[in-house]
């Protein structure tokens, strides 16, 4: 049920999945992959459909969803949501890529990469190779399950323990905004960072006393924000916060392919003027192994983005109702109350079978241009290569060209690469 969620005011952020692979796939070999997984995924084979009350997912008609790069320049347009009959994704592939666009509104890394790689895999055996299933892999002759189709947030929310609480301050207030740069009609540059992750993990294990890999490139962004918000010394500026999303089926196992996402939101920023980059991973730590639990993430995330859905005047209010209020509510919103400056979301180490992982290279995900999301990063990790990857649309490159320096000093080796753009 989905009441307010698109809105001209406010568009979904639109999120690209890409793989790099060994090989080449015809759009013969796509189309019919597409085509064989219809059935296998109902929850993202869907399109928005208007109701008196709520507004919910339907089957989607027209499947006609595969885009060659040549004839898509810009990436990550928004969806029309309203008057297509086709599902709220595109499939879009470039010689040895392949990759899912899909709108954050209904579904989530999780699901869009078991939806990607469970395509790749069916391309791979149109073409006779084998590939053994897994949890990122599903076999497309399977039906789905209750559980790949359930709404988690609902499910845990209708769960919960009533008299728990958390004492966990919410910390949604505004945040600090950094300039946006002015829109040339093209898609800001997208920039790609490829490090390799036993070096990673062997620099968090020895130098930053077994920190996770998390809490290191947390620490490692915020510092890159904060460099540049020291330099504003305007009395009235809001703190910095960085929003660091996280999958919450860590926390509740479950096999839903629905959004099913939480986040900690927390001020960067030592309270003292003299402080290194220990101190800020030390408060990155703090906070994130604070906030990152099973009884902050209820509270804070599933009970307060939920509950509204159960309240008496809710259920009778038109959706067109909702919608003129979302209306007024939203642009103010997103002006003077955002709540963080800057997203990191790290989907982690992707344990994909062997015989699918011998023709993935990496993956590059990022998100598109939304008014308010102004600087943004994903990072995943494949075969032993972790990739950041950065969009946005804040002046300048300073977070990307600071983050690359720091890993650097680290002793880390750094491949960068550039996407839709200069650098």
């Amino acid at each position: 049920m989905l009441p307010f969620t698109v809105h001209k005011n406010f568009q979904p952020p639109v999120v690209r999945v890409m793989a790099e692979l060994n090989e080449d796939f015809t759009p013969a070999v796509i189309k019919q992959a597409v085509l064989d997984l219809a059935p296998r995924f109902p929850i993202i084979y869907a399109r928005l459909k208007k109701g008196f009350l709520w507004h919910n997912l339907v089957a989607a008609a027209n499947l006609d969803v595969v885009i060659a790069e040549k004839d898509y320049p810009v990436p990550c347009r928004p969806f029309d949501y309203w008057n297509s009959e086709k599902p709220i994704f595109r499939v879009v592939y470039d010689k040895n890529e392949l990759g899912v666009e899909f709108s954050h509104m209904s579904y989530d890394g999780f699901g869009i990469l078991t939806f990607l790689n469970s395509l790749i895999a069916r391309c791979l055996e149109i073409k006779g190779h084998a590939i053994e299933k897994g949890r990122f892999v599903l076999n497309y002759r399977d039906a789905p399950s209750e559980e790949e189709l359930e709404d988690g947030y609902r499910k845990v929310y209708e769960q919960r323990d009533k008299k728990a609480k958390t004492k966990m301050k919410d910390n949604r207030g505004p945040a600090y905004q950094f300039p946006r740069e002015e829109s040339k009609g093209v898609f800001s540059p997208v920039t790609v960072i490829d490090l390799p992750l036993d070096a990673v993990k062997k620099l968090t294990k020895e130098k930053y006393n077994g920190c996770t890999i998390n809490q290191y490139l947390a620490s490692v962004y915020s510092s890159a924000f904060l460099e540049q918000y020291e330099k504003d010394r305007r009395r009235w500026k809001k703190p910095l916060k960085i929003a660091f999303f996280c999958d919450l089926r860590q926390f509740w196992p479950m096999e839903t392919l629905q959004n099913f996402t939480g986040d900690a939101r927390f001020n960067v920023g030592p309270d003292k003027p003299d402080y290194d980059f220990g101190d800020i991973l030390a408060l990155v730590r703090r906070e994130i192994s604070a906030r990152m639990t099973k009884e902050a993430q209820q509270e804070l995330v599933i009970n307060k983005n939920v509950r509204y859905l159960y309240l008496p005047f809710m259920k009778i209010t038109p959706a067109f109702v909702k919608k003129f209020f979302a209306g007024l509510s939203i642009p103010i919103a997103n002006r003077f109350f955002w709540p963080h400056t800057a997203t990191l979301s790290n989907l982690g180490l992707l344990k994909i079978p062997p015989s699918l992982a011998a023709h993935v290279r990496r993956y590059v995900i990022f998100e598109g241009e939304t008014p308010t999301n102004r600087a943004l990063c994903l990072a995943a990790g494949v075969n032993n290569v972790l990739t950041m990857t950065f969009s946005g649309v804040i002046d300048g490159t300073f977070v990307q060209d600071f983050c690359a320096d720091f890993f650097r000093k680290d002793g880390l080796p750094v491949d960068v690469t550039v996407r839709y753009g200069k650098a």
